[in-house]
């Protein structure tokens, strides 16, 4: 899937988000009840005021707007001030789109994959690189790390299409759907078993490249921070590769500048 494949997509996402008839009430309520009220409350527990998170509970769990007033004896105003806020300081457009991304940290947190580009979790990314750094002891195992800085401030179909960017960009680099992680909303690892720092260098400057080209064309107002490190480099286990990688964020990006 090529980069015009992505501007398809954008376009079409623009089309189902801006048109067809409301959701109903009750595929409204199918949709919030999925979030457990365990997962709401512990997600957002540390960006909300204790008021604003009995809001958020009512609120995801599909009650109207009015039914939240009523039974927190307010005005609907009141509540719909409390909603502004907690999408502000969520980074979200809609109750629907935290939905969906409280489902996905609690998809990720669980082990599964990731639903949009279909990477890995982080749980899973230690012990896929200590199996790989026994394996190609002699030989060397790379980190690529990649972060989307501005994805917080892009449409939901900016960040489905980016996320899709990433996918394939990141795909095409590690060349192996078990060797691409998603460690966060905006941050992504991948793994290169057999390879050097200048071998995974290379590859980082190509991805970044092709990123920033993508972002270029598709007008999305996103940053792409990247940086690479080995375990040649005398780094004996996942977390030193990783704080490696972490430590030179950016450096790349200087370099290709």
């Amino acid at each position: 899937m090529g980069m015009s494949d992505f501007c398809r997509r954008k376009r079409s996402g623009v089309q189902a988000r801006t048109g067809g008839a409301p959701m109903s009430l009750m595929v409204r309520e199918q949709a919030f009840a999925a979030v457990p009220q365990e997962v709401v409350v512990d997600r957002l527990r540390p960006l909300l005021s204790p008021r604003e998170l009995e809001v958020a509970q009512l609120a995801l769990s599909g009650l109207p707007t009015a039914e939240v007033a009523r039974r927190l004896f307010v005005t609907v105003n009141t509540v719909k001030t409390h909603i502004r806020h907690i999408l502000r300081k969520t980074g979200t457009e809609s109750r629907a789109e935290l939905v969906r991304r409280l489902l996905m940290e609690e998809e990720l947190a669980a082990g599964k994959r990731d639903p949009v580009t279909g990477f890995l979790p982080r749980t899973a990314f230690r012990r896929r690189a200590l199996d790989l750094m026994r394996k190609h002891r002699g030989q060397g195992v790379s980190l690529i790390w990649l972060e989307a800085q501005g994805r917080q401030r892009l449409s939901v179909v900016e960040r489905v299409a980016a996320d899709l960017a990433v996918a394939e960009a990141l795909s095409e680099a590690v060349r192996a759907p078990d060797l691409a992680f998603r460690w966060s909303e905006d941050q992504f690892l991948g793994l290169l078993p057999a390879t050097d720092r200048e071998v995974a260098r290379t590859v980082t400057m190509r991805l970044g490249l092709w990123l920033g080209e993508w972002a270029s064309v598709s007008g999305c107002d996103l940053l792409f921070s990247l940086a690479c490190s080995s375990s040649l480099e005398g780094l004996t286990s996942p977390e030193a590769l990783m704080e490696a990688a972490v430590r030179r964020s950016g450096e790349v990006l200087e370099d290709i500048a």
